[in-house]
């Protein structure tokens, strides 16, 4: 058995990353980054469901969480540019994703949705987009 996390991680860093011009990162913006862009991108969740095990293989329901960053001075607001950046991301996502060491069966759109907040200083415009992959292990 492979655990698909770690390659389908890499695939969507990789694929985002070359399709935007904003950093895209696992989990957390690394410590070491200063200053914290104004926009970037996060791959913050992932979860993984057994569905079909055979001789030969797994087959493994997969979903992910892209997160779109946008941070800006209080009361600011560019939906535009946080569109614009979510549209390179599922182009980026629907034109298909290569996971290494798997078969990718079928990619879907979960949701998209904005989760903002605004703090006495900034304000923070956040697009959540989840995809679900059917993977095999190839």
């Amino acid at each position: 058995m492979i655990n698909p996390e770690k390659y389908v991680r890499a695939a969507y860093i990789a694929a985002i990353a070359t399709q935007t011009a904003v950093p895209v990162w696992a989990k957390k913006v690394p410590k070491n980054t200063s200053p914290v862009p104004s926009k970037y991108i996060l791959i913050t969740s992932q979860t993984k469901e057994r569905t079909e095990v055979s001789k030969s293989c797994w087959e493994w329901l997969c979903s992910i969480t892209v997160d779109i960053v946008f941070q800006g001075p209080a009361g600011y607001s560019n939906t535009e540019q946080i569109d614009d950046v979510e549209e390179a991301v599922l182009t980026a996502i629907e034109a298909g994703i290569t996971v290494q060491g798997f078969i990718v069966k079928s990619v879907d759109l979960v949701q998209t949705s904005d989760l903002d907040a605004e703090t006495p200083t900034q304000s923070i415009e956040r697009r959540i987009v989840i995809y679900q992959h059917w993977l095999c292990q190839a």
